[in-house]
């Protein structure tokens, strides 16, 4: 009978299809009865499992009838051997998933290995396989944190392993680096750390690194500081400024004035306007924070005609020089504008 349901797929699609597709019906039609039939015990399960990546793997080594497709199917096949084995040994389930991202991450040295060898569509296939796969264990993962956590920061690492291939640079990297960075994430929430600099530095330090790589790649095009480190400048500053106005915790204000002192003396040193700009923005809103109690507590203890008076004095020594600071102010946008 066995031999019926694996020979009977391949006739009858042989008759509507041409010889290679009704062969890869007639295996994947007869491997998947096989293996329906196998689930119902675990010591077939594997056998027949181990039967099937053994015959994909055979028959992708010898290139017929389709490598890229038996590539794919022996991919599955091992990531269901895997699970099978940590099954049957009586482990829990965030181990077999565990056991599957293992087979899945080895896809990657794999088919880089298949890649110097050969140009064929097989190391693509073995690689992107491999990716749906960890994929897939991530998802599965979902409802176990830690575990997930866990998968992530593996994934990641791998993920940045894979950016050492030279046709993997460009797209690797910031793959591994999110991973990374959602790992830590998830950590830190499972630690319940409430602080926005335990989740926005480690991406503000993520978008400089690689804006100052962009830099340096692109530099025949010119790029402006904004686009460069605006946007990792922006992430590490502005969620701890917006927490400085919620919690009046003492340690915040002095990390991020020292921070923003630096990024500003940065922008001078280096002549980039970004940081100068934000770092010096960032850096007088801090000031002003810690300053405004105490100057309305001391304009509290004076006569209120005081602050008026001081107030048109101000207003009278503005209109007198207007015509000078109009000038410096042009100077200072030109100065402005002259910075990277």
């Amino acid at each position: 009978m066995a031999v019926g349901f694996v020979t009977a797929p391949a006739l009858v699609g042989g008759w509507f299809l041409p010889v290679r597709a009704a062969l890869i019906a007639g295996v994947i039609l007869s491997g998947t009865l096989a293996l329906l039939w196998a689930l119902a015990n675990r010591p077939s399960t594997i056998v027949v499992l181990a039967l099937a990546a053994g015959l994909t793997v055979a028959l992708t080594v010898r290139g017929r009838p389709a490598p890229a497709v038996t590539a794919v199917l022996a991919v599955a096949a091992l990531g269901g051997e895997a699970a099978a084995v940590a099954v049957t040994a009586g482990l829990e389930r965030p181990d077999h998933l565990l056991a599957v991202l293992a087979v899945a991450l080895a896809t990657a040295p794999v088919a880089a290995r298949l890649a110097a060898r050969t140009d064929s569509a097989v190391p693509a296939a073995v690689e992107f396989a491999g990716y749906g796969m960890a994929a897939l264990v991530l998802l599965l993962s979902a409802d176990v944190p830690g575990r997930l956590s866990f998968e992530l920061a593996v994934t990641g690492a791998a993920a940045l392993g894979v950016g050492l291939r030279a046709d993997r640079r460009r797209s690797a990297p910031a793959v591994g680096v999110a991973l990374l960075i959602a790992a830590s994430w998830l950590w830190l929430a499972l630690a319940d750390v409430h602080a926005p600099e335990a989740y926005s530095l480690s991406l503000a330090v993520a978008a400089l690194v690689f804006g100052h790589l962009r830099r340096g790649r692109f530099a025949e095009e010119g790029l402006g500081s904004w686009p460069v480190y605006g946007p990792g400048l922006a992430v590490g500053l502005l969620p701890s400024l917006w927490a400085l106005f919620l919690d009046g915790y003492w340690l915040r204000p002095l990390l991020l004035g020292v921070a923003a002192l630096v990024v500003t003396v940065l922008g001078v040193r280096l002549r980039l306007q970004c940081p100068l700009v934000l770092g010096g923005g960032v850096l007088v809103l801090v000031a002003g924070h810690e300053l405004a109690p105490t100057v309305v507590q001391v304009l509290g203890l004076l006569p209120r005609w005081v602050p008026l008076a001081a107030a048109g004095v101000l207003l009278l020594a503005l209109g007198a020089t207007y015509e000078q600071r109009l000038r410096d102010a042009r100077r200072l946008h030109g100065a402005l504008r002259r910075l990277g």
